[in-house]
């Protein structure tokens, strides 16, 4: 028995493009009747596309598909399935990442809505700064300042922070010279298996951290961390390291960044 395309369309809820997408690969080859060009679909044609449909929910791509419609064995079909359980046990470690990294980032905008993380003597994480920009001038003058981007994988990309550095004796003088680029925590850098070598290692360390405000274009305002400062002299504690940023969320409709702060102090 034939079937238009539209009846097919209609029986399997998908449009046009993906019916001429399953021809075009060579997945399903329709009768074209040569005076109306109509095209028309067997069963076999439409047990063919249910089981694209199925193969491509469970994440396997056209080229995966097409490969298992060309097998000649089933130990052949075994062996697809096995590299696709490979491919998921990935996948499943890397959501499972993922979802700790975004854990994260919720409980530090919590604090923030809440109140209840403005100051605060905590531990730094031991991290790595991959440079992109020296000071606020450089950042606009140097071409090169996003080759930290190219040079990390895309899987990759959604581990780094937006971060920045300030060395401590600027921070003291209050000097807008800043080290600013993407940074990975340790554990990132080990469950990634990224190379440091370009990267500068800002270590372990005892910090106060704070929330700032500042505007998009990443201009500081040393009166941002009055507080802070105040709180170190006020329970006479000491700067020991250089200071450490990084963004939580930019809102783009008031151009306001929110970063988190960690001075290190003794």
């Amino acid at each position: 028995m034939e079937y238009s395309a539209k009846e097919v369309m209609n029986f399997l809820n998908i449009n046009r493009e993906t019916l001429r997408h399953y021809e075009n690969m060579g997945l399903i080859h329709p009768r074209i009747d040569d005076k109306t060009h109509y095209r028309y679909y067997t069963d076999f044609d439409i047990e063919t596309i249910a089981e694209c449909r199925k193969y491509r929910s469970a994440d396997f791509s056209i080229k995966e598909i097409d490969k298992i419609k060309h097998i000649d064995s089933l130990s052949q079909y075994v062996s697809i399935l096995e590299q696709k359980q490979k491919y998921y046990k990935k996948q499943s470690l890397y959501f499972y990442k993922l979802i700790h990294k975004n854990n994260e980032t919720l409980d530090k905008l919590h604090s923030i809505i809440n109140h209840s993380h403005l100051i605060s003597i905590e531990e730094l994480e031991e991290c790595y700064l991959f440079p992109a920009s020296y000071d606020f001038k450089h950042f606009f003058e140097d071409k090169d300042k996003y080759l930290n981007f190219t040079s990390t994988v895309h899987e990759d990309f959604a581990f780094t922070d937006f971060s920045l550095l300030i060395k401590k004796d600027d921070f003291i003088n209050q000097k807008t010279n800043y080290i600013g680029g993407t940074s990975f925590s340790k554990d990132w850098i080990e469950f990634l298996n990224i190379s440091v070598k370009h990267m500068i290692h800002v270590k372990k360390q005892k910090a106060l951290s704070t929330i700032i405000i500042i505007n998009e274009d990443f201009n500081i305002n040393y009166s941002l961390f009055n507080p802070a400062l105040q709180y170190i002299q006020d329970h006479h504690l000491v700067i020991s390291g250089d200071i450490f940023a990084t963004q939580i969320a930019k809102i783009h409709k008031n151009k306001n960044r929110y970063l988190k702060v960690w001075v290190p102090i003794q």
